[in-house]
């Protein structure tokens, strides 16, 4: 079986390097790549480029998995259905080192690096949670999500699906963060985020999300 790693910029080089460094999943595969469109360049740090096309003419489905290693909510869902529409399967990772309740549950695609997840937190697809993070009891995020940096947020939330959660953002208990939603960096959300706003400063203030905003593209 062949792990094509989606994405060879930063975010895509920095799982590889966890990725390597976890014997377990390292040894389940025979080899691991990367799957690039835009790039332009057939080796990375000494680990072969692939572009989408090349690779799934080279494997069949029962032979190649995906991870999505792109850090936009809007991104990592086109890849996502594109890659279904084909035939292929995403695989899944949890860092060995974090601390996961084992009541957790974690869908197809998710990717988590070394953070907390509490009881009966429910992770959807496709969903990049990254180091550090803590999500809290009975919280449920949806699919497409990235959780980033230090991020902390309470129990019994909602965040919805390709919501973005910035690095050091905290959103305290029975908070629903909507359908597209962005909280920005070191926001302190009080309140529920409607869909395709963001809350930004401290208290959360929450502002339509501006055309020109980077994960609209």
């Amino acid at each position: 079986m062949v792990l094509g790693l989606f994405g060879a910029g930063g975010a895509g080089k920095s799982l590889y390097d966890s990725l390597i460094r976890d014997k377990k999943t390292s040894s389940a595969y025979d080899q691991i790549v990367f799957v690039d469109d835009v790039i332009g360049v057939s080796e990375t740090h000494g680990v072969r480029v692939y572009t989408y096309a090349e690779i799934t003419q080279m494997y069949a489905p029962e032979e190649l998995k995906f991870l999505i290693s792109l850090g936009t909510p809007e991104a990592r869902e086109k890849l996502f259905l594109k890659i279904k529409g084909d035939g292929y399967s995403l695989a899944k990772w949890i860092h060995p080192h974090a601390d996961v309740s084992p009541t957790a549950s974690f869908g197809e695609g998710t990717i988590v690096f070394d953070t907390y997840i509490d009881a009966d937190v429910t992770i959807g697809d496709n969903t990049l949670v990254y180091k550090n993070a803590v999500i809290g009891h009975d919280t449920q995020v949806k699919e497409h999500c990235v959780i980033s940096v230090n991020a902390f947020i309470g129990g019994h939330s909602m965040i919805g699906k390709r919501a973005y959660f910035g690095p050091c953002a905290a959103a305290r208990d029975q908070i629903h963060i909507g359908d597209g939603a962005l909280v920005g960096v070191n926001a302190a959300v009080f309140k529920d985020v409607p869909d395709d706003y963001a809350a930004i400063g401290n208290p959360a203030k929450n502002l339509p999300k501006s055309k020109g905003d980077m994960f609209q593209k």
